[in-house]
């Protein structure tokens, strides 16, 4: 039995009847293969700035590539397979840089109740098996955390521009090697055409582990629009909701709007928590946390565009209000 039928057949269990009724219509669905086998080059950039915050999360970008169909390692091909035997297996390699501060970035006393300074740069690899019925996506991320991350010569850059200078990176978390092991498996139900507009649904269960995350999370995601693309919704930096960096289009133009969420069993986030092998500040983690999303995307040819708007549950004992942020997702076929 493969992973991915194990994994169906333990959700089915709990899956409300009509849900399990969309599914037999999704059977209809099949893989759009264009003649051309393109990799996808996507561009992230997640920050707060949107919503005039600066704190927390405050600054995620990742540069991801997903290979083609060819173009994927044989030993990543056969991994790939364990999901789906007859899924389109592809790899993904990329890498990115993550900024973390306390509320106030320009306090020369910190609060001992807010969550430390902290910086993640790290480079992931990852395989991406895509059916037209599910999802799975699983990624290896290695780093470094602490000044080695560079978070304080990279904010302090951007705030040339935007102002104001933050001060105190020198109490930020120590250097740490960092790694994180991520899996996520989404399901893909067509609930149906209203008028010129398609409805989907895509429930997905995930789980980290490694000294960044450890968590499990379970999420629903439903989107709607026209000329719909076959993805799995825009990709997030973790721990957000994982969505596939390849995309197929059949039309020359297509959008769609999603709202959706996740919650998270969070056994250990080291932003939050402090560094795992020294002496760190701290703070009492939340060990619930929810994230609530909606946004669109537009696909034009070879190219997908979508914004999304982020709200995140407070993350420790003493944080006073949730963060906010933006996530925006450009990926090109190449």
């Amino acid at each position: 039995m493969s992973v991915a039928v194990l994994v169906s057949s333990l959700f089915a269990v709990a899956a409300p009847p009509d849900v399990s009724a969309a599914a037999a219509a999704a059977a209809s669905y099949r893989l759009s293969r264009p003649s051309d086998d393109r990799g996808t080059l996507t561009l992230l950039v997640e920050n707060d700035v949107i919503f005039a915050l600066d704190r927390h999360y405050s600054s995620g970008v990742a540069g991801l590539w997903t290979t083609s169909r060819a173009g994927t390692p044989n030993f990543m091909r056969a991994i790939g397979r364990l999901f789906a035997e007859d899924g389109e297996v592809r790899a993904t390699f990329g890498g990115g840089h993550n900024i973390y501060t306390p509320r106030s970035i320009i306090l020369r006393n910190l609060d001992d109740r807010d969550r430390p300074f902290a910086a993640l740069l790290y480079a992931t690899a990852g395989i991406q098996t895509i059916t037209a019925r599910h999802f799975d996506d699983l990624t290896l991320t290695l780093g470094v955390i602490g000044p080695a991350a560079l978070g304080r010569q990279v904010q302090r850059v951007i705030h040339v521009a935007i102002g104001p200078t933050p001060r105190r990176w020198d109490t930020q978390l120590p250097n740490e090697p960092a790694a994180i092991l991520s899996y996520q498996h989404t399901w893909r139900y067509h609930l149906g055409t209203f008028g010129d507009l398609t409805t989907e649904i895509f429930p997905h269960i995930g789980v980290a582990v490694g000294n960044v995350y450890d968590y499990t999370a379970a999420g629903l995601t439903i989107r709607f629009g026209d000329n719909m693309p076959l993805d799995y919704g825009p990709r997030r930096v973790l721990p957000g909701i994982q969505g596939s960096g390849a995309f197929s289009q059949t039309n020359n133009f297509g959008w769609y709007y999603f709202i959706g969420g996740e919650v998270r069993s969070v056994i250990r986030n080291i932003f939050i928590d402090g560094a795992t092998f020294r002496d760190s500040r701290s703070v009492e983690r939340n060990p619930m946390v929810v994230d609530a999303q909606f946004g669109w995307a537009l696909v034009w040819k070879n190219t997908r565009v979508s914004m999304t708007h982020v709200m995140r549950s407070k993350e420790f004992e003493r944080q006073t209000k949730p963060d906010f942020f933006g996530s925006l997702d450009l990926s090109f076929k190449i």
